[in-house]
């Protein structure tokens, strides 16, 4: 392993001189993503738009029911609803708080508000390849357990969070909550 003198030093030199480019790479593609997913927002949530989904079929006490061993799949038919219009006093999506982490974490990358008093709870990605995050939360016996984006698990974690920053977060995890018990979400 002979390494030519001054060579670690010029790597080094070339890796101070890529980092700027390399944030700047990363905070376009952010908000690459962030405005596409505006786009789709906007665009699938109207009041008319159809979906179906596959959900776990629960018992009355919010248990899977089980056959064979196995939960059972149902399809659910559902339209989305339209979104809330945008006011100064309501902007649409929700502009994170002055209290929300700057970095972006233990949030949601946007908020919107539904005109039927719900949310649609958005985590934006700025390729198609581009993975869901985790996070490691506690299960009901306190071991550590790992998470993804867009589970029923990862949004009450950040809800969570947002009780934890007080005042106008707090106000908002509530609101999701009530709209959670809804079926609004």
């Amino acid at each position: 392993d002979i390494i030519a003198e001054g060579t670690e030093e010029a790597i080094e030199e070339a890796r101070e001189k890529r980092r700027p480019f390399a944030r700047l790479k990363n905070k376009l593609s952010e908000k690459f993503g962030e405005t596409a997913a505006e786009v789709g927002v906007r665009d699938i949530f109207n009041g008319k738009t159809g979906v179906i989904h596959k959900e776990t079929l629960l018992d009355k006490d919010g248990k899977p029911v089980l056959r064979d061993g196995k939960e059972v799949e149902v399809e659910r038919k559902r339209t989305l609803p339209e979104l809330a219009e945008s006011t100064p006093e309501k902007p649409n999506p929700i502009p994170p708080s002055d209290n929300a982490p700057k970095n972006g974490n233990d949030q949601f990358d946007q908020i919107w508000r539904t005109k039927d008093g719900g949310f649609v709870i958005v985590e934006a990605k700025s390729s198609l390849g581009t993975e869901l995050g985790e996070r490691t939360i506690k299960d009901s016996k306190g071991e550590p357990k790992r998470v993804l984006q867009g589970s029923r698990e990862y949004l009450f974690d950040i809800l969570k969070e947002m009780d934890k920053r007080k005042g106008a977060e707090k106000a908002l995890a509530e609101e999701i909550r009530d709209a959670i018990e809804n079926d609004k979400i």
